[in-house]
């Protein structure tokens, strides 16, 4: 991951962005600190991918997580989870004995590049295919386990805690601003001669 792409995260991480954004227009290294960042990722990597360039993947993921681990500037744990797709194809090309194992296996060492244990395999769906009980368990897995971890973490804390900063100036500002008037008025008031009295 250059380091474009991973300003281009810390972008999407610490800031609101409008749905339907691409990847390309994210700016890097933005920081809002008023529209809030979404509330959980799915990181999606590709098994065969993982078998193919394992070392290449296995950096992309230490650094993806790092920044998932410290976004915000370090004050929030960014909720994530994996999904590794091609499950079937990473099965039906597997040259070992055990296809199985070697699923495993690159489960356990995704899960430990990746810093989650909360890792789903997930079958790669055609137009015309139709969904299976393994599929759907491990899809509604993955969702549940990311609103759950989403719902734990706040991920807007930085915005709250500037809007609540943002609200006690004004309130103090305007406080001020009144003590300024009053003081201004009662020194006015006192500065004016009395009226002698007929």
């Amino acid at each position: 991951m250059n380091a474009a792409t991973m300003g281009k995260l810390h972008t999407l991480l610490s800031t609101g962005i409008k749905d339907g954004t691409r990847r390309e227009a994210l700016p890097p290294a933005e920081q809002s600190l008023f529209s809030k960042p979404p509330h959980g990722a799915i990181v999606v990597i590709s098994l065969c991918h993982w078998r193919d360039q394992p070392q290449e993947m296995q950096v992309y993921l230490e650094k993806m997580a790092e920044a998932f681990k410290n976004a915000s500037g370090g004050s929030v744990a960014f909720p994530y989870v994996v999904a590794a797709t091609h499950r079937d194809s990473f099965l039906q090309d597997c040259q070992k004995e055990d296809p199985a194992k070697e699923l495993q296996n690159a489960v356990e060492d995704i899960k430990k590049a990746a810093l989650t244990d909360h890792v789903y395999t997930i079958t790669s769906y055609k137009r015309e295919s139709f969904g299976s009980a393994r599929n759907n368990k491990a899809t509604g897995d993955l969702l549940s386990q990311l609103l759950t971890k989403a719902k734990l973490e706040n991920t807007g804390k930085v915005q709250d805690q500037t809007t609540h900063n943002a609200i006690i100036f004004i309130i103090m500002a305007v406080v001020a601003l009144v003590v300024g008037l009053l003081i201004n008025k009662m020194k006015s008031d006192e500065a004016l001669p009395s009226e002698p009295v007929s």
